[in-house]
């Protein structure tokens, strides 16, 4: 783990376990696909509008500087995004809760956040959002060969 500005640690995101010869390991997308058969959001329209947010905030916070005006700014943000990771802990099943606590847990302590934290935040949760809205479409990707109907035409 690394040290922010304050002396909190931050989360660092864990790799997925290589192959000799540098590539992932496909058999832990397996077993990470296993892990998840159950339903891992649920209210996926909330989940996709606080994705929206965390975009536009994520496009607010790149663009800030370090003037008057902007300390405003800055402290809108550090009261927001601690309660938009409450509202995505509400949306999400238990297992992803757990894992948001895993990585998110140094925000929501408390306490004033510097703003390069408030950069890695933001950027570090849109990420993991991202990543489980991916990982939503791939499962529905994969799960439509098998629910076609037995027999039927596949058209190319």
């Amino acid at each position: 783990m690394s040290e922010g500005k304050n002396g909190r640690e931050l989360p660092q995101q864990a790799a997925a376990p290589a192959r000799p010869d540098g590539g992932a390991d496909p058999k832990a997308g397996e077993q990470a696909g296993e892990q998840h058969s159950e339903v891992l959001v649920l209210r996926p329209a909330a989940l996709l509008r606080l994705q929206s947010e965390l975009e536009a905030l994520a496009v607010e916070v790149h663009h800030l500087g370090e003037d008057a005006t902007d300390r405003a700014v800055w402290a809108r943000v550090s009261h927001v995004l601690p309660a938009i990771l409450a509202q995505l802990q509400s949306v999400m099943a238990e297992p992803e809760q757990g894992e948001m606590h895993t990585f998110f847990d140094w925000i929501a302590e408390g306490g004033a956040l510097s703003e390069d934290e408030l950069r890695v935040a933001v950027a570090q949760l849109l990420g993991w959002v991202d990543g489980v809205i991916s990982g939503i479409r791939v499962a529905m990707i994969l799960a439509e060969p098998a629910a076609a109907p037995e027999g039927a035409a596949v058209s190319a």
